[in-house]
């Protein structure tokens, strides 16, 4: 209990700690060794992250933003919904909460309802503050909500469904429609309040905890003295008149004194001050040469009493390809084209048939993909099977197709007819070997021979 009560005094300046805080602070008289557990886990979170908090920025104007969330029926027991809120001054958090509303809501509408009516009460609030200190804001506060119904009720009469919510929480109302509140919508993954009313993914957790201006400080406090980190005590004195600082350092590991150098200092009194290390100004270093060409070629992967060398072994199947390449053609929107009995790729004189192949496509992306057997075949050999299945008009059409082909082809058309006329001149002109002599009764005696 005591360990839960710190945490909630941490929340005071740690934001990111207050839904987790919330929720293990409602087993104070009924705690298990689970929820003890979930005690461990935030002070371990804490001591990673024990140099992060606030951080704060001039602002520029005195504008108001706040963000309301809520998460129906959240608690299992109770069945109440928790709700949180942030409202920033010009980019700064300067009020935020988690708690679980004090009664059940009937729908999701309510419970966002009631949290945006307690955000508008934080505004208000705000806006007195404000005007207390002298500050009067010079633009109309803004609230979001990430719940289109809850506004419609913000900004419209009651309807039959909410008659029975009470009525001092339709004030909201009323500062909308004076014009004292604008309320807008916002999408959920942009919604800041939703780290204090539920359980987020580490990605939007770390995001919203950058957003909410929580983090590590800009300026280290640490410093080191030849490359040990040593536990010091420092002692900083200011005069008023001239801003002087002196730091003085006690070092358990040295015995002299430490010297830390002061970088910048503002004469205000919030100054900030930034201490620099020493740096080491030179390192000796004996290497024996030849010493070290002996373990670097003595280093093999594997085998005993030689140095391993870590290797990270890529084990590649067709399985994993599969699903890499399943993976990547859903991300594009590739759908599978039914009842394809042949796909014929042409290259050159070759043919790449699948029978039965599995065919998906995606018009948008210009991408085919053909999966199955590929058998490769010569075109003479596959080209007789599509003629049979081409019906009288395409090969009509193939034939004038054949014959404007064979018009445009060089040496096609009235150039063969030529070369037949040119090949039969061509005999006439073998000369006589024996005058009257043409030797073809021979040739009729040799083939009856």
């Amino acid at each position: 209990m005591s360990i839960v009560g710190a945490l909630q005094y941490l929340t005071i300046t740690r934001r990111d700690l207050s839904y987790a805080v919330n929720q293990v602070s409602q087993f104070f008289l009924a705690s298990t060794t689970d929820h003890f557990q979930a005690v461990k886990r935030i002070l371990r979170y804490v001591k990673s992250t024990i140099s992060y908090g606030l951080h704060f920025q001039h602002p520029k104007t005195s504008s108001l933003l706040g963000y309301s969330d809520a998460d129906w029926a959240r608690c299992v027991e109770t069945q109440r919904p928790t709700y949180g809120h942030s409202i920033f001054l010009d980019g700064n958090l300067i009020s935020w909460s988690a708690k679980k509303q004090p009664t059940v809501s009937r729908s999701n509408c309510e419970a966002e309802y009631r949290a945006i009516a307690n955000t508008t009460a934080g505004i208000v609030w705000v806006i007195n503050l404000l005007r207390d200190l002298h500050v009067v804001p010079t633009v109309v506060p803004t609230l979001l909500c990430d719940n289109k119904s809850a506004l419609f009720l913000s900004q419209n009469p009651i309807s039959k469904r909410a008659k029975h919510i009470n009525i001092d929480y339709h004030f909201v109302r009323e500062l909308v429609a004076s014009g004292k509140l604008i309320t807008r919508y916002i999408l959920t993954h942009l919604q800041l309040a939703d780290i204090f009313t539920k359980s987020l993914s580490r990605p939007s957790f770390e995001l919203f905890r950058a957003k909410l201006r929580v983090g590590p400080p800009p300026l280290s406090l640490k410093g080191c003295y030849a490359f040990q980190t040593c536990p010091y005590t420092s002692v900083v004195q200011t005069t008023k008149a001239t801003h002087t600082v002196t730091v003085k350092s006690n070092s358990l590991a040295h015995t002299k004194e430490r010297v830390l150098s002061i970088i910048s200092i503002h004469p205000s009194p919030a100054f900030c001050l930034t201490f620099r290390p020493p740096l080491v100004s030179s390192i000796d270093a004996k290497m024996n040469v030849e010493k070290l060409q002996k373990m670097a070629g003595a280093v093999r992967t594997g085998g005993k009493g030689s140095v391993r060398r870590k290797k990270k072994a890529v084990h590649k199947t067709t399985t994993t390809d599969d699903k890499r390449l399943q993976s990547t053609l859903k991300r594009i929107g590739v759908n599978a084209i039914p009842a394809i009995e042949e796909v014929n790729i042409f290259k050159d004189e070759t043919v790449i048939q699948f029978l039965n192949p599995k065919v998906q496509a995606s018009i948008a992306a210009n991408t085919w993909v053909v999966s199955g057997s590929p058998q490769t075949k010569k075109l003479q050999d596959i080209l007789p099977g599509i003629l049979n299945q081409l019906g009288p008009d395409n090969l009509d059409n193939l034939r004038k197709l054949a014959e404007q082909f064979q018009k445009q082809a060089p040496g096609g058309g009235e150039g063969t007819a030529a070369a037949t006329t040119q090949d039969d001149d061509d005999d006439d002109e073998v000369p006589e070997l024996v005058a009257g002599e043409t030797f073809e009764a021979a040739a009729e005696e040799g083939q009856k021979s």
